[in-house]
């Protein structure tokens, strides 16, 4: 969406983004390398005698209207003091009054701060005839820089920005964005565009090859997912100690079935994985292998592998079929499903001292936690640890976690409440085994709350699938001796992968969606060797054919990834979590939000427009093997309340009451799971729990009137609690669903 701002004269900013994701702000996203280096001059300014460069000019005391959360004084000349008043500070500089350089590919400055940013996000836009143009896609985030009482350079390579965003001409100017720290005292100098350093322009070229190797690769997959072979894998399956594999070749040549475990490449068939290859003699064919083989010298468990023909050719093997993963997997258990008894769930469900809230508002359906390297362990890490021998390796599980974990899903197990884990791999920093998480952590990992598991080396799956086998074994039992997981959404906001489930910055779209399939197919496979009944839902924020924030990647093209990758390999039983909160997260008046429309194509889905996922369901296209409708949660989804004022907590009841009538009434929609249970500190001003903060002054985790509202939603005291809210919203009657467009 483009916004027109009107500059004051001899100024340039823009008014402020909204952002439409939770936690957008909270983590860098680490795609430009910055640096910053110490420079003691003294605090009166000289500028550098003969470096090339283009000045960035600031202007103190702009008009409020232009620039958010901040002050500046110009203390001398190009020297100026900020002070942030707000979690949102920006300015932007005068436009150029002519054409950069094509050179000068360098954002620097010098800076003395009292505290460090959380990051910096810069816009490269434009001014037309005294009025901004802002574009939210024209921009990047980058590193932040340190606290500092000395001057210290910081600089950012933004030659691709330049190039992509066609930016560097008259009328350009640049946005800049201190973060999200409010009271910080900044001083300010020397801010410009200048050339790179050689070490820049070696980092660059680096960075422009891996692009364009990472370029060929996306394009591979492609491919691979959209070709038409002469060949097939038609079915496989596992039954408790053998793997069965059936399907056909033609053409000439001589014929191999290969099997690929997850850390192979199957768009790179290597003489590697020779070793994995089974001839074939004829046409169709039916193979019947061992569960178990030791290829890398410990024992591997076929059931993670998929299967794909090749042929042998004077040049090398050649791969001239989709790969196939288990298409059945024999059940050691039997077990019932759990199902939802109603469409109202709670997220981020833990036992403690208001479990009762699971009673008194009639949840049938939650959300748990689950962060195994908190608990997970390659060696005992002290006496009584859990032992779970998996494939020749023994790990080990803290006792003391799993009760926490064991009493949260107690808790709902007796009360029949169906619980989805959400699986969460902590980086190796975080991890409690430094070791395990040195080796589960991606390769590309960068940064970011959570990390893409590592699925490229023996080792790393073993451990991997170790890790899903063990909490499969231990919460997918007929007696729910520790409780019970149903399904389990594979990691969070997987569209968010940069600051969610990271495995670099940069990953193009098929090539990150091809890592997180294979992490949901292994959690499949193996878990349905216990509950056949589980579903794997890959989670997603409210973005839909927009992308929420920069370096995310839009919901619709991983959603279509995921099917595709489903045609070309065998289907199976993935569906969708979504976190379909308001487009602005802060405004829980969602009825009136622009950009979330009734057409296939809506940038964003939430809780205004939900009769776009409930078509995406309904539709025989995305139907599992063409026939069972795949589950849509809202998993983390609701409404805030910008404070605890009267008019604030009656629009988060009526921002509410509005999506929940949609939910309902739509048939491709299971239920909301809603989030937060309570007001969190750490979700910077947003209020978007039922409780009030657990510490809050004037009543810890009271309950809010969304609290009454959402208890109830779907009882025989809907219309009557509701009724209040139409007046709210504007609407006479509830009569809210609306067609949606193709």
């Amino acid at each position: 969406m483009k916004t027109n701002f009107r500059f004051p004269s001899g100024t340039g900013c823009s008014g402020r983004l909204l952002h439409g994701a939770l936690h957008t702000l909270a983590a860098a996203l680490l795609l430009f390398a910055g640096s910053a280096c110490e420079n003691e001059d003294p605090d009166v300014y000289t500028p550098p005698a003969s470096e090339p460069l283009a000045p960035l000019t600031l202007v103190p005391n702009m008009d409020p209207r232009v620039q958010n959360d901040i002050e500046i004084e110009e203390e001398t000349t190009g020297v100026y003091r900020i002070h942030t008043t707000g979690e949102d500070p920006y300015f932007c500089t005068v436009p150029f009054d002519g054409n950069v350089p094509a050179d000068l590919n360098v954002l620097a400055f010098e800076y003395q701060t009292d505290r460090r940013t959380d990051h910096i996000q810069l816009f490269f836009w434009t001014e037309v005839d005294g009025e901004v143009i802002p574009d939210v896609e024209r921009t990047i985030v980058t590193t932040p820089f340190e606290a500092a009482d000395t001057w210290k350079e910081y600089s950012v390579r933004i030659r691709k920005c330049r190039e992509e965003f066609f930016w560097g001409e008259a009328g350009n100017l640049l946005r800049i964005d201190f973060g999200t720290v409010k009271d910080a005292d900044i001083r300010l100098r020397n801010l410009r565009l200048r050339e790179m350093t050689d070490a820049e322009r070696a980092e660059d070229a680096a960075e422009n090859e891996n692009d364009q190797n990472a370029s060929v690769y996306e394009e591979r997959l492609k491919e691979y997912l959209h070709a038409s072979y002469t060949s097939k894998v038609d079915r496989v399956e596992a039954t408790a100690d053998k793997i069965r594999i059936t399907g056909s070749y033609a053409g000439e040549g001589s014929f191999l079935l290969y099997e690929l475990p997850p850390y192979a490449d199957i768009t790179r068939i290597e003489t590697a994985y020779q070793k994995y290859a089974t001839p074939l003699t004829q046409s169709p064919f039916d193979v019947t292998l061992d569960r178990m083989a030791s290829p890398e010298g410990f024992p591997y468990d076929r059931l993670l592998s998929q299967w794909a023909v090749v042929c042998r050719t004077a040049e090398g093997d050649r791969i001239v079929s989709h790969g196939r993963y288990a298409d059945e997997v024999a059940a050691l258990r039997n077990l019932p499903p759990v199902p939802m008894r109603s469409k109202k769930g709670l997220g981020g469900f833990y036992a403690g001292d208001y479990t009762s809230d699971l009673d008194d508002l009639g949840i049938t359906s939650a959300t748990v936690n689950v962060s195994p390297l908190q608990f997970m362990y390659l060696s005992p890490a002290k006496a009584g640890m859990v032992e779970h021998a998996y494939c020749g390796e023994t790990y080990y599980f803290d006792t003391e976690k799993l009760d926490a974990l064991d009493a949260t899903l107690r808790e709902t197990a007796a009360r029949d409440i169906t619980v989805a884990a959400i699986l969460l791999v902590d980086p190796a920093a975080e991890a409690r085994d430094a070791e395990l998480g040195a080796l589960l952590q991606h390769p590309d990992y960068t940064r970011g709350t959570y990390t893409m598991p590592n699925m490229t080396t023996p080792k790393a799956v073993r451990a991997y699938a170790a890790m899903i086998d063990f909490l499969a074994q231990r919460y997918c039992r007929e007696d729910d001796a520790y409780g019970r997981i149903a399904h389990w959404i594979v990691h969070n906001e997987v569209d968010g992968g940069v600051d969610w489930t990271n495995m670099g910055d940069d990953k193009l779209v098929t090539t990150y969606t091809n890592a997180y399939v294979k992490s949901m197919r292994l959690c499949a496979s193996i878990v349905h060797q216990y509950d056949a009944n589980a579903e794997f839902f890959a989670s997603f924020s409210h973005s839909w054919s927009r992308a929420s924030n920069p370096g995310w990647y839009p919901v619709r093209d991983m959603v279509g990834l995921l099917g595709d990758f489903s045609r070309a390999e065998g289907d199976f039983r993935w569906a969708l979590a979504c976190h379909s909160y308001p487009e602005t997260i802060s405004d829980p008046c969602t009825w009136r939000e622009p950009n979330a429309t009734f057409a296939m194509n809506t940038p964003f889905v939430t809780l205004k427009n939900l009769e776009v996922l409930s078509k995406w369901a309904l539709t025989p296209a995305n139907l599992f093997r063409g026939t069972t409708r795949r589950s849509v949660w809202l998993s983390e989804a609701g409404t805030n309340s910008p404070t605890y004022a009267e008019a604030d907590l009656r629009n988060q009841c009526a921002g509410f009451a509005y999506g929940w009538k949609k939910i309902a009434a739509l048939p491709g929609i299971d239920g909301i799971q809603w989030h937060n249970w309570f007001d969190h500190r750490n979700e910077g001003t947003l209020r978007i729990g039922l409780r009030r903060y657990p510490d809050d002054a004037e009543d810890p985790g009271g309950k809010k009137p969304i609290w009454e509202t959402y208890r109830d939603a779907g009882t025989d005291r809907e219309e009557e609690a509701f009724a209040p809210f139409l007046s709210v919203i504007g609407i006479p009657d509830w009569n809210i669903l609306q067609p949606v467009s193709d």
